[in-house]
């Protein structure tokens, strides 16, 4: 939904129109849409790398703790985008005085700032977490997989920090988001199999044990 809403505002609005962004309704819904996505995928990726600390891979916890702060750092470039850059323009647009002339500079700053440390904590959360991954059961390499995929796409993410091309916004709009995606489609499934396996193996131990009895 935040892909699609985010690509109707620009349909309707040219990117580059930060006025015209603050009052459109699609924009704003995007915003809080990859809001919400960030408090999923920071309990997606905690689950997994709790389940994958259990087999005391010290590598989980660097990436899955790395990947939690660069979840929160993105938590915080939209919070700012949300809560201070978006109302400061629109108050703009209806003339409200707010005492700077262009006030999205100073934000862009802040937002580019919290940008850089997203992409670097992703960067070297996916290397870490990616690792744990592959040393674990077969289903789990699976997500490491995906995992190496975003520690591409975070590579990517550092070189266009604070930069506007056409590159860059298929990063930004579409490989990240859609990678997310699928790295929890391949962490739900692998989690799913994973639990099935212990229930069953437990009613085993359980079936052998009343045998015996």
């Amino acid at each position: 939904m935040a892909i699609l809403a985010t690509q109707i505002a620009f349909s309707r609005v040219d990117r580059d129109n930060r006025l015209g962004l603050s009052q459109d309704g699609f924009y704003a819904m995007s915003g809080w849409s990859f809001l919400i996505y960030d408090l999923v995928h920071i309990y997606v990726i905690g689950v997994f790398a709790f389940w994958l600390v259990r087999s005391l891979c010290w590598e989980a916890w660097i990436g899955g703790s790395a990947l939690v702060i660069a979840s929160l750092a993105d938590f915080g470039s939209l919070s700012v985008n949300i809560f201070l850059q978006i109302p400061a323009l629109s108050a703009l647009v209806h003339g409200k005085s707010i005492g700077l002339p262009q006030p999205e500079a100073g934000y862009d700053v802040i937002c580019s700032t919290l940008d850089f440390a997203q992409a670097s904590f992703a960067m070297v959360g996916s290397f870490f977490l990616a690792g744990a991954a592959m040393k674990a059961r077969k289903s789990a390499r699976l997500v490491g997989w995906f995992v190496l995929v975003g520690l591409l796409i975070s590579i990517f993410q550092i070189a266009e920090v604070g930069l506007h091309t056409f590159w860059t916004e298929i990063v930004n709009d579409w490989l990240t988001p859609v990678i997310e995606i699928l790295e929890h489609l391949a962490i739900a499934i692998c989690l799913w199999i994973l639990f099935s396996q212990e229930n069953f193996s437990s009613d085993s131990r359980r079936t052998k044990n009343a045998s015996l009895v």
